[in-house]
């Protein structure tokens, strides 16, 4: 019996440590829907989000730190947001944005033209680095709410799969190394290579915008940041053998 007892509970441990260290396991939420701003109005509110979620393969207390922080960073940007359920927080996040939508619309049907909205929400998890165990997650936003033209972003946010906590550059990068880097960052755009991706930014600096891969870490520069408009997002990456001098 005793035996038994033994082998019951190594069983027991083996099915746990696989739940922790197995593969992450995810799922996505996703819906869209046009809204008329009034009956008979030409104006519409059109909306769609398309999230993915943690739903198991590692440790429990760090899929909702990385669920969390998804919620309330990415879909609400609300820090006092401490749910894990990212469907919800989707659902929630697009009935909010439907019911604030036609408020007021009464008496000024003559400004149609300003109420033509599209409002869109993706995150996905991307690229990572193995042997960090750093996982990389990027929430693509599309916001045109009512003036000359719409707004897109790209933020990209690295967790630590340890611990589920986001990581920053101050985390990885030795204290007061951030001339050098940029010193390359800016050698690469103006290179015009592939890595210096499809346009230069004027003037990168170390913007907390970042991916990681086992291959090297990529820099992400929204419109406006580096360039024009019409730039789009600009995306320069460094190796990790050339950022080796200025890691901790």
């Amino acid at each position: 019996m005793k035996t038994f007892r033994y082998l019951a509970a190594a069983a027991a441990a083996l099915l746990l440590l696989a739940g922790c260290t197995g593969q992450m396991k995810t799922a996505t939420v996703s819906d869209n829907g046009t809204v008329l701003r009034y009956e008979g109005s030409e104006a519409a509110l059109n909306y769609e989000y398309e999230m993915e979620y943690i739903t198991g393969g590692i440790d429990e207390a760090v899929m909702d730190r990385i669920n969390n922080y998804i919620i309330r960073k990415n879909v609400f940007d609300d820090d006092s947001m401490t749910d894990t359920d990212v469907p919800a927080a989707c659902q929630r996040w697009a009935d909010e944005l439907v019911g604030s939508y036609g408020s007021g619309a009464e008496g000024r049907e003559g400004e149609d033209g300003m109420f033509n909205w599209d409002s869109t929400k993706k995150g996905r998890f991307t690229t990572a680095c193995k042997a960090r165990k750093l996982q990389s997650y990027c929430m693509d936003e599309y916001q045109a709410l009512g003036g000359v033209h719409g707004e897109e972003s790209s933020f990209y946010t690295v967790f630590d799969l340890n611990t589920g906590e986001p990581v920053t550059e101050e985390a990885f990068i030795i204290d007061d190394c951030g001339p050098e880097i940029e010193e390359l960052l800016r050698k690469k755009a103006g290179s015009g290579g592939k890595d210096a991706g499809s346009s230069v930014p004027e003037n990168p600096v170390l913007n907390g915008n970042f991916s990681v891969s086992d291959d090297g870490v990529t820099w992400h520069y929204n419109p406006y940041e580096t360039g024009v408009q019409a730039a789009g997002v600009i995306d320069i990456f460094l190796r990790w053998d050339e950022l080796e001098a200025f890691l901790k």
